[in-house]
């Protein structure tokens, strides 16, 4: 398999939560140290932040240990705490043996779809009993809203808000342009945590000016820009951290459906680079005077045509076009 839906996330989290009775969830949502001592699992403070998951919390499935980081604020402590105990279910044979087996059939991205669980698993236990929902087409300031009116983590707010995008993206909470937390929703990439972003985007303009807007921004990755745009808004709270909520951008068409062919200027000069070349690494136009955002090499692409609608190159096994979706003859 390569990616799962993002409502059979949704469910297996839901379906390792079942195994709790109603007492015990109430117990994690409220003291989660002490709701996880209850299931016979150690909990020691570490001085150390972070770990394999972009959380402040790690799990020992040898010693049955959490190490929870002291240095972490006490909601993001008990969001990663949480997290973890997702991945202790999961470990646990008798527990989460049909989940892990669902896990194995997503080979090199099982990881990854792992972590997806735990997060909404941390989130589920969060929001349990909770009588909360977002309006449609929702943005920034309904999350941060979310997060005002409970006693959910941010972390956990940008878990449920994900959940309700209605379409691909992800919401973000950082601080200073650099990200704490992301969750997406229907995309393959997250935004590590500890990943600073562009001084151009709507997340770091948002921490200077109180709310900014995006459009067709590529978040920066560990691994450099995304290849999706992204469309929304980013807002600051009164106590400094920065939420975005950010969907996929939407295909420009004629009135006949067809794809439109997206114009491209250089940010830094201005001029019109809609039929230059392609960087093959940043995956952005090179302007023939100011090259594009992408400072190293630019191997030669091994494309051999191009897409009618927007001009990508694309390879000759590829049926639909990287970038704008559009389907390749």
């Amino acid at each position: 398999m390569g990616w799962p839906d993002p409502i059979a996330l949704r469910h297996r989290a839901e379906e390792l939560v079942s195994t709790f009775d109603d007492d015990l969830i109430d117990q994690l949502r409220h003291d989660p140290a002490a709701g996880v001592a209850a299931l016979g699992i150690t909990v020691v403070d570490t001085a150390t932040s972070g770990s394999s998951c972009d959380l402040d919390a790690s799990y020992n499935r040898r010693t049955n240990v959490i190490s929870v980081s002291e240095l972490a604020s006490p909601s993001r402590r008990r969001f990663s705490l949480l997290h973890e105990l997702g991945h202790e279910r999961i470990n646990k044979s008798a527990v989460g043996g049909g989940v892990a087996d669902w896990l194995d059939g997503f080979d090199r991205n099982a990881d990854a779809v792992e972590e997806r669980i735990c997060d909404a698993f941390a989130a589920h236990i969060m929001f349990s009993g909770a009588d909360v929902s977002l309006p449609s087409n929702f943005g920034a300031r309904a999350v941060i809203d979310l997060w005002e009116a409970g006693t959910a983590s941010r972390e956990a707010c940008c878990v449920f808000a994900a959940q309700h995008l209605g379409a691909p993206g992800m919401v973000v909470l950082a601080r200073d342009g650099v990200v704490l937390f992301s969750s997406p929703h229907s995309l393959q990439f997250r935004i590590s945590r500890g990943v600073e972003q562009d001084e151009r985007s709507a997340i770091a303009r948002a921490g200077n000016e109180g709310l900014a807007r995006a459009h067709r921004e590529r978040p920066t990755l560990r691994s450099g820009p995304s290849y999706t745009d992204l469309d929304g808004d980013a807002r600051l709270t009164d106590d400094g951290y920065v939420f975005a909520v950010l969907r996929e951008s939407r295909q420009r068409t004629d009135r006949h459906g067809t794809p439109e062919r997206r114009p491209w200027t250089c940010s830094t000069c201005g001029d019109d680079i809609t039929d230059e070349d392609w960087c093959n690494v940043c995956r952005q136009r090179i302007c023939p005077e100011c090259g594009c955002r992408c400072a190293g090499p630019r191997p030669e692409p091994k494309a051999e045509r191009r897409c009618g609608a927007c001009g990508m190159a694309a390879a000759a096994a590829v049926s639909e076009c990287e970038l704008c979706g559009a389907e390749l003859g």
